[in-house]
C-alpha cells in the first residue's frame, strides 16, 4: 500500500471535477478535446517539438513512462498546459497497439496552430520530414551559407584523397 501511494503521488493529478472522460480520434470531430495525443516515430516527434520551438522557444521537461505514459502525458498537459512527451508504456502498446518505434506527445488543441506554423517555417529553411542523411561524403550542403560550404569542402578534402 505504501509503494502504491508513492507511485500514485508521483503522477500529475487531474482534479475530480468531471463525471466522465471521452476519448476518440480528433478527425471525427464529435467533441472538443481538452488534450490531444500525437504518436509518431522519434524523428516525427522531434519535428513536432522543433516546430513548436520555431514559433516560441521554451524549455520543455519530459517524463518517462513511470508505468503509465498516457496518464502522465495527459495529466501534465491538462494541469499545466505544457506539451509533454513520453515513451509509451505496456498498456499503450498492448491495448492501444502503439508500435515499438513510437513516442507520444500530448498538447492542448490550440498548440496545433503553433505546430503547423512551425513546420511551415522549418520547411522554408529546408528542414522537412523525412530528414535526408548528410555525412562527410556529401558533396553539397543545401541551405547552408557559401562560407560554410567552402569550409566543409576544405575539411572533407583532407579525408577523400
Amino acid at each position: 500500500m505504501e509503494d502504491a501511494k508513492k507511485r500514485h503521488d508521483a503522477f500529475p493529478v487531474i482534479q475530480p471535477e468531471f463525471d466522465a472522460a471521452v476519448f476518440g480520434p480528433v478527425e471525427r470531430g464529435h467533441f472538443e478535446p481538452d488534450v490531444i495525443l500525437v504518436y509518431g516515430t522519434p524523428c516525427q516527434i522531434m519535428m513536432v517539438l522543433d516546430a513548436v520551438h520555431w514559433v516560441k522557444y521554451e524549455v520543455n521537461q519530459f517524463i518517462d513512462t513511470g508505468g503509465s505514459s498516457c496518464a502522465t502525458t495527459i495529466g501534465r498537459t491538462y494541469t499545466t498546459g505544457k506539451i509533454s512527451m513520453a515513451i509509451p508504456d505496456y498498456g499503450e502498446r498492448r491495448y492501444g497497439h502503439v508500435q515499438e518505434d513510437e513516442l507520444v506527445v500530448s498538447m492542448k488543441p490550440d498548440e496545433l496552430d503553433r505546430v503547423m506554423e512551425g513546420l511551415e517555417g522549418l520547411g522554408k529553411i529546408g528542414l522537412r520530414y523525412p530528414l535526408p542523411f548528410w555525412g562527410v561524403q556529401a558533396e553539397t550542403y543545401p541551405g547552408y551559407p557559401e562560407k560554410y560550404k567552402a569550409f566543409c569542402d576544405k575539411e572533407m578534402a583532407k579525408y577523400t584523397k
